[in-house]
């Protein structure tokens, strides 16, 4: 189920234990074999519609000459959407793999705000400070516990924290930006 028709009282439900009951969500990643495509295809499916309202800027106009942007405060817009995960329902097998967002998402699907550029940079610092912090490194923080900076490990230097090891000596100070 798309979580915008997901009915809120289903969003916010728990089990006995207080835990929600519909904790886990898609990261949208999706492998789908060629011939699986052209079957669907040729069965003719067509991949339902699902409505996403969205704050959508627009120009008023006032006027013959004055024209000036709006940026709504509210929903103004109702955006059509088709999702690959409606035709999995049809696969002969199919297999989900979980993982932790803190290590494997952190999507952009916002200008500003939650889910943008900026939560997206922050999110992958972290992610290499916890590499860099495993090897060792030390990191300077604010008094909040916050990173004041960024940092980007080339995935030609390192993989993953092990690979790391062998080229970040235990002790390094890691302070603003760092890029290895």
């Amino acid at each position: 189920v798309e979580y915008i028709d997901l009915p809120e009282d289903l969003a916010r439900d728990t089990d006995e234990d207080g835990n929600l009951r519909f904790w886990a969500g898609s990261i949208a990643i999706h492998i789908i074999s060629v011939d699986f495509l052209k079957r669907l295809n040729d069965a003719g499916l067509e991949l339902p519609y699902h409505a996403a309202k969205k704050k959508v800027a627009y120009v008023e106009t006032e006027g013959q000459f004055k024209r000036e942007k709006v940026q709504p405060d509210y929903p103004n817009a109702i955006k059509l959407e088709t999702f690959v995960f409606d035709a999995l329902q049809y696969a002969e097998s199919s297999f989900t793999m979980e993982t932790s967002r803190a290590e494997e998402f952190s999507p952009i699907k916002n200008a500003t705000g939650n889910d943008s550029p900026v939560t997206c940079r922050r999110d992958m610092t972290e992610f290499y400070l916890r590499w860099l912090e495993s090897c060792g490194a030390s990191v300077e923080r604010t008094a909040d516990g916050n990173f004041d900076g960024a940092v980007e490990i080339n995935p030609l230097t390192a993989l993953n924290a092990q690979e790391l090891k062998a080229r970040v000596p235990s002790g390094t100070i890691i302070r603003n930006e760092f890029t290895i």
